[in-house]
């Protein structure tokens, strides 16, 4: 079911104010414990789904994943995360999450997937 609450004025404002939307990472409580559950990015490509501000984006790029696309329903959500990522080399599709196929992120690969259970998911292949 599409349900997209980020494009509520009111909610994105009051997300803007949570300290992970500020200050990224570091602020997000489950961020050290999630860091350990990651694969290693170098050369894997990586897909974020629902993926807020793009800091999960920002970190695999940093860790040298060579695609890195993010989705999420919000137009705003997208905005915000392409303001704040530096590397344009990160792809930005604003679709639904139960929408995705192999063909709209342009790839046939397929790979592994992991979810850390917060809406963070990782698709990587060689």
């Amino acid at each position: 079911m599409k349900q997209n609450k980020y494009d509520d004025p009111n909610f994105f404002e009051s997300y803007g104010r949570m300290p992970r939307s500020i200050e990224g990472l570091k602020a997000a409580g489950e961020w050290r414990a999630m860091r350990k559950m990651l694969p290693d990015f170098q050369h894997k490509q990586v897909l974020d789904l629902g993926c807020g501000y793009g800091w999960h984006c920002i970190y695999a790029k940093e860790q040298g994943a060579t695609r890195v696309v993010r989705v999420h329903l919000s137009q705003k959500m997208i905005r915000r995360a392409m303001e704040l990522s530096k590397d344009s080399s990160i792809e930005y599709k604003q679709m639904a999450i139960e929408d995705i196929t192999r063909l709209s992120l342009g790839t046939t690969a397929s790979g592994s997937a992991r979810s850390t259970g917060s809406g963070y998911s990782t698709f990587s292949n060689a």
